[in-house]
């Protein structure tokens, strides 16, 4: 069943075609957690994003692959790595602030977007997410979907005002 595929859950299934790597029983498990799914699919959002030294970068969502998202943007030199997320999440925004992030709510975005984004990573990967990542890109913008991981409903997207006419790399 789906609910036994992802890395965080207690039990997984593991399908027959899958490797396996057995670790020793003494590794230290901090030392591989960025290995899981999400510091994997983070890694890989940073490097797509081309998040470079001063980028001005969001993050939405802050849950794991938010986190390992904004350690990636921080670690590749971006200037401020703001992080949203809902009055739910404020743990996990107390977590991103204590690795140097600035926070916000997702409600407050739409006057975040008065500040351009470099590079936008939706982290969160929902219909809701998706349209604020477009509207807090700036001009010459990267909007990565790293949390879009399952089919979701079809979004009406304006591509010319979203993407094309700001020149946005999504």
């Amino acid at each position: 069943p789906t609910w036994l595929n992802g890395c965080y859950a207690e039990f997984l299934y593991i399908r027959p075609q899958s490797e396996v790597l057995i670790l020793p029983p003494d590794t230290d498990p901090a030392s591989i957690v960025a290995a899981t799914c999400s510091g994997g699919t983070a890694a890989h959002a940073a490097e797509l994003a081309q998040i470079s030294l001063g980028d001005q970068v969001l993050v939405i969502g802050p849950g794991p692959l938010g986190l390992f998202c904004a350690a990636f943007a921080l670690a590749r030199g971006a200037a401020e790595v703001w992080v949203a997320g809902t009055q739910r999440s404020r743990s996990r925004l107390e977590i991103a602030e204590a690795m140097g992030c600035r926070v916000l709510f997702t409600d407050d975005l739409p006057g975040a977007a008065d500040r351009p984004f470099d590079v936008v990573l939706d982290a969160a990967g929902t219909s809701r997410s998706i349209q604020q990542s477009l509207a807090a890109i700036g001009m010459g913008g990267t909007v990565a979907l790293a949390g879009l991981a399952a089919p979701m409903e079809p979004l009406p997207i304006d591509l010319y005002e979203s993407i094309s006419r700001r020149g946005v790399r999504l």
